[in-house]
This record gives C-alpha cells, structure tokens and sequence, in this order.
C-alpha cells in the first residue's frame, strides 16, 4: 500500500515539476451548470486570439474517447455505475492533463494560453480516494 501512494506522489511530482517549467497561461473559469463558463471562455479566446495569442480553449468531460463514453453515460445512451463514473473522470482527467498532442501540459510548454470551464482541481483527489476504496486499495475513514 505504501508503495502505492509513494507512485501516486512521484507522479504527482512530476507533473507539477514538468507544470512549472511551461510558457503558457492556464485559465480555468468555474460556476455552476448554466452560468456561463462556456460563453466566457469563448469570449476570452476570441479576444486573445485577436491579441495574437496562440490559445487553446478545453473542457472537461474532454470530447477524447473517455470523455465521450462520459458523456453517454450522462444521455443515458449506455449504462454506467456511479464507480464506474468516478474513474472514466479520473483516466479523463490524467489523459486531459497528459496527453501528447492535445494534453494541457502540452499545449501550455508549447506556449499556448490554455482556457479551460470547470476544470475544477479540487476534484481529482475526491476521484482518486474513491478509486483506490472500491478497487479495495484503501479503506474509508469514518
């Protein structure tokens, strides 16, 4: 078990060591559904990008395969137990982050601004714990 988390946080290390040395800005706007989060980062990057800035505008659950299978599971097009939920957002998350071409680690070393609705960072961890109870991994404290 202690192995485990040791792996979890060199990962987490690393990725923000590899987050430190990038060229670009990250923009996240947060609110609740319907607020306009999207509105505003279109706006954003449309102003930014008449500024000349080279942006990339995201969203989570991303439009990558794991975010689409999100997305069916939430228009009841297929069936997906609340776990099962919990860790497509997390492997989302890890691919939105990491991704070779498209990640915003990526984008954000190739000096790319990135603008992002509900990104909400807090989340991850919740996701994580979750993962490692059901998969039997840790236990829940009470």
């Amino acid at each position: 078990m202690l192995k485990f988390y040791k792996y979890i946080f060199t990962f987490a290390d690393e990725i923000i060591d590899k987050s430190m040395d990038r060229k670009g800005l990250f923009i996240a706007f947060e609110g609740i559904d319907g607020s306009g989060k999207s509105t505003q980062v279109k706006l954003l990057e449309q102003y930014l990008k008449e500024l000349g800035h080279k942006v990339y505008a995201t969203f989570e659950p991303t439009d990558s395969p794991i975010g689409k299978i999100i997305r069916d599971i939430f228009n009841h097009r297929i069936e997906g137990d609340q776990k099962v939920i919990a860790a497509l957002f997390a492997a989302d998350r890890l691919n939105h982050l990491l991704h070779s071409e498209n990640g915003i680690l990526t984008k954000l070393n190739e000096g790319y601004t990135v603008i992002t609705d509900g990104i909400i960072s807090h989340r991850m961890p919740t996701i994580v714990s979750m993962v490692l109870i059901w998969i039997g991994l840790s236990k829940p404290i009470l």
